[in-house]
């Protein structure tokens, strides 16, 4: 079989109970890309951004980039029935960039969360305060 992320060619041991299991990725890149949601929280003016993303400090091509947008729903399933009141903002490539400009009117909400697949450094932003 071949891996989806690394491409690399992979073979797991054929057993009677996995015969019709057809693995996508091999154990290397499941031990790089392994999935558990992260969490960091910042205040902004008289509020909180809560910043859930799944992976940290990796660079993949757009291949595996897209084969990784799959694991998106698990940010989905981590937020709580609380987090309905929120005001939730998927960031991408395309957002982290517009959103020093766009940031005095997503803060006026006070309780948001970011959702992002992969790690953005907001530490080089304004201040948010």
């Amino acid at each position: 079989m071949k891996c989806k992320i690394c491409e690399k060619y992979f073979v797991f041991e054929t057993k009677f109970n996995n015969l019709f299991v057809f693995e996508d990725i091999c154990n290397d890149c499941k031990a790089i890309y392994e999935i558990s949601p992260k969490t960091e929280i910042f205040p902004i003016d008289h509020g909180l951004v809560e910043y859930l993303y799944l992976y940290e400090d990796i660079s993949v091509n757009f291949k595996q980039r897209e084969y990784l947008q799959k694991n998106f729903n698990i940010l989905f399933k981590t937020l709580r029935k609380e987090d309905l009141q929120k005001t939730v903002l998927i960031i991408d490539d395309s957002v982290y960039l517009n959103l020093e400009e766009e940031k005095k009117y997503i803060f006026a909400f006070k309780q948001v969360i970011f959702m992002s697949l992969f790690r953005y450094n907001f530490e080089n932003f304004e201040n948010f305060n």
